[in-house]
């Protein structure tokens, strides 16, 4: 069954530009290397943010908390307002295959 992570965080004022420029630059290409690996959507709104990735199945989910979030979550506190909170969801439907 399909996995998302949402991850919740809010932004340093004036970051903004900088954090899309690493979602873009970064986190995507890195993201789009990982197995299982679907989809990725960022969104703002008033200085905070949700990154909501999409996954084959849970273990794919699992494996990039594990082994490949810790440092791109490095690469993003210059930008970042304390610690994002992770949810994990199962997909219930979706327009992905």
């Amino acid at each position: 069954m399909q996995t998302a992570r949402n991850v919740k965080f809010q932004i340093k004022q004036g970051k903004r530009d900088e954090l899309s420029r690493l979602f873009k630059d970064e986190l995507i290409p890195t993201l789009k290397k990982q197995d299982g690996f679907q989809s990725e959507m960022a969104l703002y709104h008033d200085g905070h943010a949700s990154s909501i990735s999409v996954w084959k199945d849970s273990a794919s989910a699992t494996k990039y908390e594990t082994e490949v979030y810790p440092n791109l979550l490095r690469r993003l506190e210059p930008v970042l307002i304390g610690t994002p909170t992770v949810e994990i969801y199962e997909v219930a439907a979706s327009t992905m295959s």
